[in-house]
């Protein structure tokens, strides 16, 4: 169950493949399953906060894109920009171009949740992206199974 404070944006698009059921083990069928989860992270430079999560979606909807996923959801702790993405609004003049992209990406999936939890609720999200700040690494990726809230 999420928090009181939480937004949800839900895009649907229609789809003519059948989505595995949730209580099937799609592990048998060469398919993520329902409870595995990723982080991925990328350093780069951003001039602000705002600019560096919606980057951070526009990496992980392209992962999304290269790994075939069609139904999955993001969280994020950007309450402004969760709610620029349900009211497909910009919210600044300066990230218009991957502002775009990014509805133009969530569009393309069949269902692609994007949820605001607050930063204590996903302390090992907000740990990654420090650590890949910090990183001399370019690329930090890690994978489990369960649900990591």
């Amino acid at each position: 169950m999420l928090p009181k404070e939480s937004l949800c944006i839900r895009v649907t698009s229609p789809s003519t493949e059948l989505l595995p059921s949730l209580s099937i083990p799609t592990a048998k069928v060469g398919r993520y399953r329902c409870t595995d989860w990723f982080w991925c992270s990328s350093n780069g430079k951003c001039y602000n906060a705002l600019a560096a999560e919606l980057e951070a979606i526009l990496f992980a909807l392209n992962w999304a894109v290269e790994h075939h996923w069609n139904d999955f959801s993001i969280i994020s702790d950007s309450k402004v920009l969760v709610e620029a993405l349900h009211q497909k609004k910009c919210p600044d003049w300066h990230l218009l171009a991957t502002f775009s992209s990014v509805l133009i990406l969530l569009s393309s999936f069949s269902v692609c949740n994007v949820f605001f939890l607050k930063r204590c609720f996903i302390s090992n999200v907000d740990k990654l992206a420090n650590e890949s700040q910090h990183s001399h690494s370019s690329v930090l990726n890690c994978k489990g199974e369960g649900f990591p809230l």
